[in-house]
């Protein structure tokens, strides 16, 4: 059996959490975030302080069926992955390993971390069906360095925006959680997209027994700036966001239909490329 459930099963599992449930947390751990449990943030190309690195691996070892875990590791490869595309990671079994480590049982299977991501790029009429649900009408708070209008663009309106440092965030960890904590009031829903920081903002409001859904939905949102982007999955398939916008931030333009045109037939020579060559 796999550790991980799939991205299909962790999109229906937390549809069914969100309708019946007050308090539903959905925390991603990523390699990034599995490596700083293990004491090896020198292998991330960000820095993060000693007390970060610590508290990250509590949250991790919440253990609610509220609370739900994703992890990138130990999953099953969905239709459509491929290699730089939400495939299993090359170190899948040193992750794999990490998770032991830190308490995960013989049979115990968790939820997926790539399911934001592949949803979007996969089945995005149900994702966009599911931010129409239980993302847009709700009033929500949104932590990270994307610009509120365009995070808008994505998830509605935004009661209160947090800004997280672009690189490093965790550098200002605390200051961002004092903003996070002091403007929690009457919100509902929690946004935080502000990579590891976002795992401690999840652990830390669940401590305090905020009744809020608080959705770590990642990097969705980098690829609404017009920017050179890191992530492979947003090289390769970021245009497509464009489909789980709200339909009336969605781009209709010719110039814009042409370019996402050519980033198909590019996408598609190369998946038939790697499939010839049996790298898929």
């Amino acid at each position: 059996m796999y550790l991980a459930k799939t991205a299909v099963e962790t999109f229906e599992h937390l549809e069914v959490l969100l309708e019946g449930e007050e308090r539903v947390f959905y925390n991603r751990f990523g390699d990034g975030e599995l490596l700083t449990m293990d004491h090896q943030p020198h292998r991330l190309r960000h820095k993060i302080t000693e007390s970060v690195e610590r508290e990250m691996a509590d949250t991790f070892t919440i253990d609610h069926p509220n609370y739900v875990r994703g992890i990138a590791a130990g999953y099953p490869k969905e239709e459509g992955m491929m290699s730089g595309l939400f495939a299993p990671h090359v170190c899948n079994e040193e992750l794999v390993a990490i998770l032991r480590k830190f308490g995960l049982k013989e049979g115990e299977q968790l939820d997926s971390a790539v399911m934001p991501h592949y949803m979007t790029v996969f089945h995005p009429k149900r994702f966009d069906a599911f931010l129409q649900r239980y993302v847009r009408p709700k009033k929500k708070m949104f932590v990270g360095c994307v610009e509120k209008h365009l995070v808008e663009k994505l998830y509605g309106s935004i009661a209160v925006y947090v800004k997280a440092p672009k690189r490093n965030a965790s550098l200002q960890f605390e200051s961002v959680w004092k903003e996070v904590k002091a403007n929690l009031g009457d919100v509902e829903l929690v946004l935080p997209a502000a990579g590891i920081s976002s795992k401690i903002i999840a652990k830390r409001l669940w401590h305090m027994g905020v009744m809020v859904h608080c959705l770590d939905l990642g990097s969705i949102v980098d690829g609404l700036e017009e920017k050179p982007v890191s992530r492979k999955w947003l090289r390769l398939k970021g245009h497509v966001i464009n489909n789980v916008l709200r339909p009336e931030s969605r781009r209709t333009d010719l110039g814009f239909k042409l370019s996402y045109c050519r980033k198909e037939i590019f996408f598609n020579l190369r998946k038939g490329i790697r499939l010839l060559q049996g790298r898929a």
